[in-house]
């Protein structure tokens, strides 16, 4: 009943309703609400953009860890690696840390050439995501 709740709320016109929405369904990071958390990433809104990418990284990280996938290869969604293209740096530092947590190497050379071209904190962020990888 809670996550009906939250979910209709997920295109709500008033943008604290979506980022509180979006907020809740990244902790929950079940792989039913992958649909959700990519439609979140077309938001409008910078923050619910970075809320539903850090969401989406611990979707695929919890799906890692779990026993039932641990055999099969969990993909990484596509929104996700495309959010390191997002216009606003809150968007690209969230998919930043979400990859480095996930820990897969396929997104090591995006990572490494972010970190050689940006500056400032998407630059910090890239490089602790190399590190973590």
């Amino acid at each position: 009943m809670a996550l009906s709740f939250i979910t209709s709320k997920v295109r709500d016109p008033q943008e604290h309703i979506r980022i509180a929405a979006y907020n809740a369904l990244a902790d929950i990071a079940s792989r039913d609400l992958v649909p959700l958390l990519e439609d979140g990433c077309l938001d409008s809104s910078v923050l619910v953009r970075a809320k539903a990418v850090e969401g989406l990284g611990r979707t695929v990280d919890r799906g890692r860890q779990s026993k039932q996938t641990r055999q099969s290869s969990q993909a990484i969604p596509a929104s996700l690696k495309r959010a390191l293209d997002d216009a606003a740096p809150t968007v690209r530092i969230a998919a930043l840390n979400a990859l480095g947590d996930v820990k897969d190497s396929s997104v090591l050379d995006r990572i490494t050439r972010i970190a050689r071209t940006e500056e400032g904190a998407v630059h910090v962020f890239a490089l602790a995501a190399l590190v973590k990888l």
